[in-house]
């Protein structure tokens, strides 16, 4: 069985999801990412995957005029099955009435970030795909309730990561440090920790922000900072595996400043190295049922409730700290395993074909 994965070509938790895919060697896959630029993060997938990688380069905001190059490249590679992870669904229609292929849509959108683009793809696009995967209930309901979608198309699937041993943290214990990955981008709320933060700084708390990423906003986010705070701000831009594992190491609280989420990678990781996560009270983060003391970490989307959370937070003492990761780490590993969301996948794909 050959199968297609298209997806943006930058940083983010699709390409830690179709990373994980392409591990179930029962399969061939190809993987074609496309966008105006290229992530490192890719190199390693086109190590592995060689001629059936696939990179169509685009212009920023005219990327489906581009539907051409990405056919072309699935005539190549003939896929049985294309899974799309945006929103080029024209090349998936073209290759399905050429090469009779079946095409999965995975919904990696929040509820609360869905526009009329969303919408199109589902409810015009409907009759040309065969399956409509999505991360959490909230975006269910919608694909069957408000886009009308045959509740037999749907299926759920969690995303996963590879659960290794926990490992400690080395940490300052002068200092606490505290971080958010992601794509500086105005889905997520950096500009909130970033305040916060500075508030803490001036009530001469000792912390440090690191912020794991790249994007658009990035600039933006720099002029927030006062001159004199500049020092406790890390901008590390975007990271490899190996890195971000290394990033993570340094962190004592990971902070998930959002719109809204379907599934997050970066609070996955977060709770596998055995570090407390703090999140928006929005979907996505709201309905994950880790840590007993949800109204402790779980903030409102503003400076003044983010910062209370956090003063409160260095109040614990080491057990309840203790406790709220351990009920992380469960959660994660009941609910998020790497293997369980491939063997999700893989049945997928078997029931497409029969």
């Amino acid at each position: 069985m050959r199968v297609a994965h298209i997806l943006y070509s930058g940083i983010g938790g699709v390409f830690n999801v179709v990373n994980s895919i392409i591990k179930d060697k029962k399969k061939i896959h190809s993987v074609i990412p496309v966008g105006p630029k290229l992530s490192k993060n890719f190199l390693i997938i086109e190590k592995n995957l060689k001629k059936n990688f696939f990179y169509v380069k685009t212009i920023k905001f005219f990327s489906v005029l581009f539907f051409i190059n990405i056919f072309y490249n699935l005539c190549k590679f003939k896929p049985d099955i294309i899974v799309l992870h945006n929103y080029q669904i024209l090349p998936c229609i073209l290759a399905k009435f050429f090469l009779n292929n079946k095409i999965i849509y995975v919904d990696h959108k929040p509820k609360k970030l869905k526009s009329n683009k969303d919408k199109l793809l589902c409810k015009f696009f409907d009759l040309f795909i065969d399956n409509f995967v999505v991360l959490n209930d909230a975006n269910y309901l919608v694909l069957l309730k408000d886009y009308k979608i045959n509740k037999s198309k749907i299926i759920k699937i969690s995303n996963g990561i590879n659960l290794f041993k926990n490992r400690q943290n080395k940490k300052n214990n002068n200092i606490i440090n505290i971080g958010m990955a992601g794509r500086l981008n105005s889905t997520k709320h950096f500009d909130i920790l970033i305040k916060s933060v500075q508030s803490l700084l001036d009530k001469k708390i000792k912390v440090r922000c690191t912020l794991a990423g790249d994007g658009e906003e990035k600039q933006k986010l720099k002029r927030i900072i006062s001159n004199k705070n500049k020092k406790s701000f890390i901008f590390s831009g975007n990271l490899n595996q190996k890195k971000l594992n290394s990033w993570f190491k340094k962190i004592d609280l990971y902070v998930q400043a959002s719109k809204g989420e379907a599934m997050s990678i970066a609070i996955l990781q977060a709770m596998q190295h055995g570090i407390p996560v703090m999140g928006s009270n929005v979907e996505g983060i709201n309905n994950l049922d880790y840590p007993n003391s949800k109204d402790q970490m779980l903030f409102d989307n503003n400076v003044k409730d983010l910062k209370k959370k956090i003063l409160n937070y260095l109040k614990f003492n080491k057990k309840k700290r203790n406790l709220i990761i351990k009920n992380q780490l469960n959660y994660l590993r009941n609910n998020f395993s790497e293997k369980k969301m491939i063997n999700s996948y893989h049945k997928l794909f078997e029931k497409v074909i029969n």
